[in-house]
């Protein structure tokens, strides 16, 4: 258990990091697209929002065990309301950004079945997420958590399931379209697969590590640490793929403008064979 601790201190230092990384992406994002709409900005606003206060609660669940508490051995065997509350948030940003990247999805692919599957794990992630929070308020002492493993095992598979298939849809989608475009079209669409695969795997890969780490290793310093930096790791995740738009306008003097969840990517013209089919349906809700 005493690793537990470690790991939630480690996890806030990083957490602190990525915090700071996160206001600079959202700082760049404001001022860099200014016409975006209401919606979107005001999605931007609120995981930051929730960053700040996921980082207020992990804070004070560092500074009451290794402050208020230091020498107290019988405070280190209860539950504090910070644990559970942590992991609500933690699992409201993830289904934020996973709800948010299942309507581009669908902006680019209407497929009512394909994005029923990614809001179906999505949902489940949040419900079992929201499982663990009841189980963990209602608990008192920790030696009652090792039941609990199979609903940490279902949350974080609907978590990883929901963020791979999110990521195979949009590459598929985007390799679907390279054949026969011409090579500045297929440059943009390459740093697109980069940045949606980079970001993308990111988040699923921490949840199969920290799955894993569960099976193995049970509640211990792995799998807390990672569950610390998850969430943090869906906003940093969410707002790079806001950012591509300025590296690839930048690069390649395209312009990307986005209008609500929308994005339109304006390239220009060139004459290669089927490079304009491939613009009106990247146009048509990419």
């Amino acid at each position: 258990m005493i690793g537990m601790y470690g790991a939630v201190l480690c996890g806030n230092i990083v957490n602190a990091w990525v915090l700071g990384l996160a206001s600079v992406l959202s700082y760049q994002y404001f001022f860099n697209f200014p016409r975006d709409g209401k919606g979107l900005k005001t999605l931007v606003i609120w995981v930051g929002l929730l960053h700040v206060l996921y980082t207020i609660i992990t804070s004070k669940l560092a500074y009451f065990y290794f402050v208020v508490s230091f020498g107290k051995s019988k405070e280190f065997d209860i539950i504090r309301w910070e644990w559970s509350a942590y992991l609500g948030i933690s699992s409201i940003i993830a289904f934020t950004v996973q709800a948010y990247n299942t309507r581009r999805i669908y902006a680019l692919i209407p497929n009512l079945l394909l994005c029923g599957v990614i809001l179906l794990l999505a949902f489940m992630q949040l419900a079992f997420g929201f499982v663990i929070v009841a189980e963990i308020h209602i608990l008192v002492f920790w030696i009652k958590i090792l039941p609990m493993k199979w609903i940490a095992f279902v949350w974080l598979s609907a978590a990883a399931g929901c963020d791979i298939v999110i990521t195979v849809a949009q590459v598929a989608y985007l390799l679907h379209h390279k054949p026969g475009v011409s090579k500045r079209t297929n440059h943009i669409i390459n740093i697109l697969m980069i940045y949606i695969l980079s970001t993308g795997l990111l988040t699923s890969i921490l949840a199969i590590i920290e799955l894993t780490a569960i099976a193995t290793l049970e509640f211990n310093f792995v799998p807390i640490f990672l569950n610390t930096i998850l969430g943090p790791c869906y906003i940093i995740s969410f707002l790079a793929n806001l950012d591509a738009r300025r590296y690839i306008r930048d690069s390649d003097r395209n312009y990307i403008s986005m209008s609500g969840l929308r994005t339109s990517i304006h390239i220009e013209p060139d004459t290669a064979p089927g490079t304009n089919d491939v613009k009106n349906q990247i146009l048509a809700g990419s």
